[in-house]
């Protein structure tokens, strides 16, 4: 069975039909990617799933965590079962220190959780044990992202949304922030990353969904999506396997 199970969501806003999806899953430990151009529905897609969103838009759907329903739950309750998004923008208290951001998160205490704690999270992102006492707004675009993806960690995720962790981030950055990811999905955990670099989110994921103006247009796994006509000609150019 799928962890995660998505079956007919469709998102409206202001009448406009933003995203249409008539089944996607994710499997237990795994790393599924969400590419596409800018509109394409990929945050409207991990908004949904989380049941956030900046504006009001109209959401049906059914969505089931390891069976059980979650659609009709608010976004604290789905937070509180282990669905976290980590949104674009990252998501840190800027007036707060990193100490204090760390510690203003409520670990859980269920079994069925992936559960970190402070030294955990301090070890994948060294450079924050570094910035302990400095300020969220004094930290650079990448370790603010750092700091949000520990944040989410230490909620205990059961699926880590992961929304444009790489937007304004050095090439390097990237792919040292995506490496982790990758390290924590093969210790169990299960991500849902969306990505407009298609080349970095391609060699970490186990599947790729391509999506335009709100629908799945492409679904596969790493390999096989490394060579679809479509990403081959918008994205990836000449790349091979």
């Amino acid at each position: 069975m799928a962890l995660i199970e998505i079956i007919d969501l469709a998102v409206d806003y202001g009448g406009n039909r933003a995203l249409q999806v008539a089944s996607m899953s994710l499997e237990q430990g795994t790393l599924t990617g969400v590419v596409g151009a800018n509109g394409a529905g990929k945050s409207t897609l991990v908004n949904a799933l989380a049941n956030w969103s900046r504006g009001d838009p109209r959401v049906t759907a059914s969505v089931k965590l390891d069976g059980r329903e979650v659609s009709h739950m608010t976004s604290a309750e789905r937070a509180r079962l282990g669905i976290l998004l980590v949104p674009e923008g990252r998501g840190v208290f800027y007036n707060m220190t990193v100490e204090e951001n760390i510690k203003a998160v409520i670990a859980p205490d269920r079994n069925s959780r992936c559960l970190f704690d402070r030294q955990r999270v301090l070890s994948l992102f060294p450079s924050l044990g570094e910035r302990l006492g400095h300020a969220g707004s004094m930290l650079s675009g990448g370790e603010r992202q750092m700091l949000a993806l520990a944040r989410a960690l230490l909620a205990g995720p059961r699926v880590l949304l992961l929304d444009e962790p790489s937007i304004g981030l050095a090439p390097k950055v990237v792919t040292s922030l995506l490496a982790t990811v990758r390290q924590l999905v093969n210790e169990g955990l299960t991500v849902l990353l969306v990505e407009q670099n298609v080349r970095a989110a391609i060699e970490v994921v186990d599947s790729l969904y391509l999506f335009e103006r709100g629908h799945i247009v492409a679904h596969g796994n790493r390999d096989d999506m490394k060579n679809h006509p479509k990403l081959l000609e918008a994205y990836l150019g000449e790349m091979k396997k």
